[in-house]
C-alpha cells in the first residue's frame, strides 16, 4: 500500500514511511524467503520507482511475480 500521507516513526533515516507491505506465509521459511525477495526488490532504485510512481495494479503484480 502507498500512503498519501507519509507517516513518520522517529526513524533517521527510513522516515518518513510511505510504502507499506503486508505478507503472509505457511511456514517460518517461506517468511524468510518472501521478506529476502522484498529486500531485494525494493533494493533495486527502478523497481521502488516503480512501485511509488505506478497506477497499474497490473503493472506492480508483475513487478512483484518477476521478483521470485
Amino acid at each position: 500500500m502507498r500512503l498519501r500521507e507519509p507517516v513518520e516513526f522517529g526513524h533517521a533515516e527510513n522516515d518518513p514511511v510511505q510504502l507499506v507491505l503486508g505478507l503472509s506465509a505457511t511456514n517460518s521459511d517461506q517468511h524468510i524467503q518472501l521478506i529476502q525477495k522484498i529486500v531485494t526488490l525494493l533494493g533495486d532504485e527502478e523497481n521502488l520507482q516503480t512501485l511509488m510512481n505506478s497506477h497499474d495494479a497490473q503493472q506492480i503484480y508483475r513487478l512483484m511475480i518477476d521478483a521470485e
